[in-house]
């Protein structure tokens, strides 16, 4: 490597940088069918469907003593517990939890999650 000569040595990493990036490309667009493959079955099960669900309910800072039956009740909910409206996909369902505490409230529609009027309702025994 050209170490006194400036110019030369920026072409130098220059040129190694855009070889190691083309390689890298060739490496990855070769393992393309064997990644999807594999996110296939990471995500695509339902076992990976429910670590994953789990996984962001912990990283948000959900505490619950079973995390699998809280999956259970989640996936075969099929109503609001405030407005009582029906969940049309997957993505209309969250699960409700105290920030502060991690305790898991109820699970709610979308526009209830929003909303705070309904923690006026809240019924305390209605905890998961």
């Amino acid at each position: 490597m050209p170490y006194k000569d400036p110019e030369a040595q920026k072409e130098y990493f220059r040129q190694y940088n855009f070889n190691r990036r083309e390689a890298s490309k060739i490496w990855r667009d070769g393992r393309k069918e064997e990644r999807s493959k594999k996110a296939k079955e990471k995500y695509y099960t339902p076992e990976g469907h429910m670590k994953m669900i789990i996984n962001g309910w912990k990283a948000k800072g959900v505490i619950h003593d079973d995390f699998e039956g809280l999956y259970e009740i989640y996936i075969k909910t099929e109503n609001c517990d405030v407005c009582n409206n029906t969940f049309v996909n997957s993505k209309d369902r969250c699960l409700d939890h105290d920030h502060g505490t991690g305790v898991v409230r109820q699970i709610l529609c979308q526009d209830c999650n929003r909303m705070d009027r309904w923690k006026n309702k809240l019924n305390k025994n209605i905890l998961l």
